[in-house]
């Protein structure tokens, strides 16, 4: 049996209490966390839930150590909760404890909370949607950060091309293969850092021959039966063969592996790969616009070739050869290995080698994910650790009283008083019974601006059917109409509409008898058998959330 509050036994002591609740202004109760998910460590004082939308994914295989990017053009709460350096924001699993690798790219944790990172999921699923918590609010905790953890072994090199200055460009992988930036000859450099990229920071190439950044050869960048290479581009003009990403280093070939770049003057992609004694090419079917943002990859492995546009297989062919290993370093932003080198003019973003041939699944979702990332998952809203309760008017009385009565399937309730704008949400009536849950009633509401907490148009009742309702009940709001939750997850009860023009009073009641009459005024309302009552309220950024 669980205890419950509710007010007072007498029909006339209800409705004072229901008239109260309308003119008097509620006072929400700190969002507090469902025991049915554990908290990570108690020195973290706040955590955000982010659910990754299946249906952004491609395929029917999940995925294995697929990295994530969690990009937040601002958060209030992370700025102002978080550490300024961001050390304290860490990830983990759905339940809670089981922490995830991730990578910070940036915070600005002294301005508006902006945070791009990356975080390794071990499994993310194509058929369902997958959640991870974000926690931070800690403001001892040291930097818990484990960036070369996010990319496997399956990743040579990854450039997220970030770096604001200096001589420097980092590579995320625990290969530690850092680039270089050139210059003119005379000190003076030649590529742009701190560029408005696709994801965050990126680099700028000026079409000059001496324009790229070089990284030294290492046996990590060796690939000779499978590969794949990954960019984003943004051209300022096509010129000629324009070179992206390119091993190699001679001028007759001699030295050549792999190169992703511009074909010609078609102003399509171009994939070329090289044997000892042969090579073999495909160009694109596309044609690229200037000044626009293209995620472009190109893959091999031992029977073909592969080119991707926009997570798009663009085309394909068959192939055979095998790699050669180079002395060559990695040339980004130009192809070196000719006479007169082939530069890129334009911005590049998001740089990666891969030591296995990327599937169409893997690249599309990796579109899917950077280029779009608001759509990719949700955000919720931020939550405390706490003992889980309901959310209730403390100005009224109230007692305490077994909520287990409820055999008639009846069920009542008001929405609508003191919204600020429209909007639309799905509540479901959860009643659980010799340890399992039923969903019991799913109905859809649309609460309107303005009105009091006694209008009738903003009264609803709606009558249960058939199966036993005793036991323990539990209420949620989902912030969307078209969400059908099949089995119960208390977690989901976190799912609420978070932005702020969304504010509001509810009311709920469970009857363990008729249905209430609701002439029109709340006064009125004659509520037979009351065994529960609970009122919460939206604000800012807040949850409100009961378990009746």
């Amino acid at each position: 049996m669980v205890k419950q509050r509710w007010w007072g036994g007498t029909k006339s002591a209800i409705a004072l209490a229901l008239v109260v609740v309308g003119i008097i202004s509620l006072l929400p109760r700190p969002v507090q966390a469902d025991p049915a998910t554990a908290w990570y460590d108690s020195n973290w004082k706040y955590r955000k839930r982010i659910t990754i939308d299946y249906t952004k994914t491609s395929g029917i295989t999940n995925f294995t150590n697929f990295p994530v990017l969690i990009n937040l053009s601002s958060d209030a709460d992370l700025a102002a909760d978080a550490r300024d350096d961001g050390y304290d924001i860490l990830f983990t699993s759905s339940d809670g404890t089981t922490k995830l690798d991730h990578e910070i790219e940036s915070f600005n944790g002294t301005g508006n909370g902006a945070l791009v990172a990356w975080v390794r999921m071990p499994t993310l699923s194509v058929t369902s949607n997958t959640t991870l918590n974000m926690y931070y609010g800690n403001s001892g905790a040291s930097n818990q950060q484990n960036a070369t953890g996010v990319w496997d072994s399956n990743f040579a090199g990854v450039w997220h091309l970030k770096e604001t200055s200096g001589t420097v460009i980092g590579d995320s992988t625990s290969n530690a293969n850092t680039g270089t930036p050139t210059d003119d000859g005379e000190g003076n450099p030649t590529v742009t850092l701190d560029t408005a990229g696709q994801i965050n920071g990126a680099d700028g190439f000026d079409g000059d021959l001496s324009s790229h950044i070089n990284v030294s050869d290492n046996s990590s960048l060796d690939l000779p039966t499978t590969g794949t290479l990954e960019a984003w581009i943004n051209s300022y003009a096509f010129i000629v063969d324009d070179g992206i990403i390119h091993k190699g280093d001679s001028e007759d070939f001699s030295d050549e592996a792999y190169s992703l770049q511009m074909s010609g003057v078609s102003n399509k992609v171009f994939l070329g790969i090289w044997s000892s004694s042969s090579n073999q090419s495909l160009e694109g079917l596309a044609v690229l616009e200037q000044l626009t943002w293209y995620h472009i990859a190109g893959a091999w492995d031992a029977s073909g070739m592969y080119l991707y546009v926009n997570g798009v297989l663009d085309n394909s062919t068959t192939q055979t050869l095998t790699v050669r290993n180079t002395t060559g370093g990695i040339n980004i932003g130009t192809q070196v290995d000719l006479d007169t080198p082939l530069p890129f003019d334009g911005i590049i973003d998001e740089v990666r080698i891969s030591s296995v041939a990327r599937s169409a699944d893997w690249i599309k979702t990796s579109y899917n994910n950077q280029s779009s990332p608001g759509t990719f998952y949700r955000v919720g809203i931020e939550q405390r650790p706490g003992t889980w309760d309901s959310y209730q008017d403390s100005s009224h009385a109230t007692q305490q009283d077994t909520f287990s009565d409820i055999t008639t399937q009846h069920i009542a309730y008001m929405y609508g008083t003191n919204f600020t704008a429209s909007y639309a949400y799905r509540v479901v009536y959860w009643n659980q019974v010799s340890g399992t849950w039923y969903n019991r009633q799913t109905v859809d509401v649309t609460a309107t601006s303005g009105g009091a907490l006694g209008d009738s148009s903003n009264l609803v009742q709606h009558t249960f059917g058939g199966a036993d309702t005793s036991g323990d009940w539990h209420a949620t709001v989902y912030e969307s109409q078209s969400y059908s939750p099949s089995t119960y997850n208390a977690n989901d009860a976190y799912i609420v509409a978070d932005d702020n023009s969304y504010t509001g009073d509810f009311a709920f009641h469970v009857n363990t008898s008729a249905i209430p009459e609701f002439p029109g005024v709340l006064s009125a309302i004659g509520v037979a058998g009351l065994c529960a009552a609970v009122y919460w309220r939206f604000r800012r950024r807040r949850l409100a959330y009961v378990k009746v």
